[in-house]
């Protein structure tokens, strides 16, 4: 079944309601006009046919020797239609045919497809009931019954409504479900323009919605997922992992395969993938397809995987384009140009209609020579609407060369144009107006200087704690008069800088000396904890000493990351 096919026969109860309607107007129409001109009569003899043309609740309506068309009484001339009245009433029933014609082809013909062969037969059915004769009958003498026209109006109007609901309701229940697990918006953005190509006959829900129990209820599952962290589940993942590990093993109807997304840079890659398909196969799920893994977004590899989806499916697959969006470049300058090798930007976009909330991520896709490049993810370090801001790192490789996404946005000149696509970060987002303690090195920063400017946009009276880690504190105080400003308007309460050059000092460091405060702040003020930067070196090591100082249920409950 096509798309474009599929997504017609959806609006087939639509087409039902609008030719229910046209005819419901057309009688009424005829009706008022009939019966008004019965009451308010003026005789006007003329020579009439033998036979009306039709006859509506008594009122006989004959064709005249002129073409004209006439309500006659007795031989008195009661009513004469105009011929533009007539031409747009016959245009009018004309349409109204067509529609209910249009819907019984259609019923048919999906007669050959198995799930909504009910469903295509009796909305042909009903269609059928209302072409007969004694509706459509003008121009054969036909006697049109108005309280019989009515009846048939009601019954295709309430038939269509409970037959397209089970029909919905059915397909819901036990066709197909596409399931995402997302940490940064990736995966579920690629679901949902999967869910997009065969939405008629898929359902589109995150794992964070599911138990078990409902993935038994589709004959086939198809996950898109990512793995966060080091080999970790997303966020959202947690609770159906921990009911599935539950749920004991059996042999199971449901089909399923996993798309797993990830970087093969990293040695976890796809790690959550196989453990969710090797964990499913266990409790007695059937494998339909092998793992497909996508490594930093790989289109082709996508595509490799969908199209065996959607032959599976019986659909016609569409290649998957992400969409991105046009931005223009305000802003771009070297916040530390005495650095050699290590230069950070300021870049601020702009883009009409943009829309998202601090903690948010840009995907923004690079263009090398014309050709689109996979697409790299920022911290945006701003919080207004239409505006973006970005702190990006000119990354230098070993080798010399420059990094492809850095090396894009660092180069762009004011007035440029970028295409790139805002992706939500639910986890990473302000859980409300609470202390925040925010723990960033490097471009990491980005994130916190968002969160600090909606702040100060609520007019926030909650303390918030910065520890920020860089090399140089004379070349790598980024943000230094935003930061500044938050302090003077009590946004900003506390704020403490690991120099690893300078000082020799580094933030874990500042974290374990800090360890009774911090821990004061947690579990007297509520604070939120929240962690931005690399995850080799600085993350893990932030997070170890986090594990040190507090309790398993507040680092579950409180502390929020995002590690690259």
């Amino acid at each position: 079944m096509s798309w474009w096919f599929s997504k017609l026969i959806q609006q087939l109860d639509r087409m039902m309601y609008v030719a229910a309607a046209m005819t419901l107007f057309f009688m009424l129409y005829l009706w008022s006009v009939l019966d008004s001109a019965s009451a308010n009569a003026g005789h006007v003899m003329v020579q009439i046919p033998a036979w009306p043309l039709f006859t509506l609740a008594g009122h006989e309506v004959y064709q005249l020797a002129g073409g004209g068309i006439a309500q006659v009484q007795e031989g008195a001339l009661l009513y004469l239609f105009s011929v533009q009245e007539v031409q747009w009433l016959q245009g009018l029933s004309l349409v109204s045919e067509c529609v209910l014609w249009s819907v019984v082809v259609i019923g048919l013909i999906v007669m050959k497809h198995r799930m909504a062969r009910r469903y295509g037969v009796v909305m042909a059915l009903l269609a059928l009931q209302l072409l007969l004769p004694s509706v459509y009958g003008f121009g054969a003498n036909q006697d049109v019954n108005i309280g019989r026209v009515l009846c048939q109006l009601t019954l295709l109007v309430l038939g269509s409504y409970w037959e397209t609901r089970r029909y919905r309701m059915g397909n819901r229940q036990s066709a197909t479900l596409i399931a995402y697990a997302s940490q940064t918006g990736t995966a579920k953005r690629l679901a949902q323009q999967l869910s997009k190509s065969a939405q008629s006959l898929v359902d589109l829900r995150c794992v964070s919605e599911l138990t078990a129990q409902q993935l038994q209820n589709y004959r086939k599952v198809f996950f898109v997922v990512s793995t966060h962290g080091n080999g970790e589940a997303p966020d959202t993942a947690y609770r159906l992992l921990k009911d599935i590990q539950q749920t004991p093993s059996t042999a199971l109807d449901t089909h399923f395969s996993v798309l797993a997304l990830g970087d093969r840079t990293y040695k976890t890659f796809c790690a959550f993938g196989y453990q969710l398909s090797d964990l499913l196969h266990e409790k007695g799920f059937q494998r339909l397809l092998p793992t497909q893994t996508v490594d930093r977004m790989d289109l082709s590899a996508v595509d490799t995987w969908w199209g065996q989806v959607c032959q599976l499916l019986g659909i016609a697959g569409q290649p998957v384009a992400l969409e991105y969006n046009e931005f223009t470049v305000t802003e771009n300058s070297c916040l530390n140009p005495q650095q050699s090798e290590r230069l950070a930007y300021r870049i601020a976009l702009y883009a009409p209609h943009a829309q998202y909330q601090v903690g948010d991520l840009l995907a923004v896709q690079p263009e090398i020579d014309g050709v689109a490049q996979e697409e790299r993810l920022y911290s945006i370090a701003s919080c207004a609407d239409e505006h973006i801001e970005l702190l990006v790192r000119r990354h230098i490789r070993e080798d010399g060369s420059v990094g492809v996404g850095s090396g894009y946005l660092t180069d762009l000149a004011p007035n440029a144009t970028l295409k790139a696509s805002l992706r939500e970060h639910t986890n990473f987002r302000l859980v409300g107006d609470v202390p925040l303690i925010m723990i960033g090195a490097g471009t990491g920063l980005a994130p916190f200087i968002g969160f600090l400017k909606q702040k100060y946009a609520w007019h926030s009276q909650t303390e918030n704690w910065l520890l920020f880690g860089e090399r140089y504190q004379e070349q790598d105080n980024y943000f230094a008069e935003d930061l500044d400003e938050l302090k003077k308007q009590g946004i900003l309460t506390r704020m403490d800088c690991a120099w690893s050059k300078s000082d020799g000092v580094y933030v874990p460091s500042l974290l374990q000396q800090q360890a009774q405060t911090l821990r004061h702040w947690v579990e007297q003020k509520g604070a939120h904890i929240y962690v931005c930067g690399s995850r080799v070196g600085f993350g893990e090591s932030v997070l170890a000493v986090l594990e040190e100082i507090l309790t398993t249920q507040q680092l579950h409950e409180q502390l929020h990351t995002d590690l690259y």
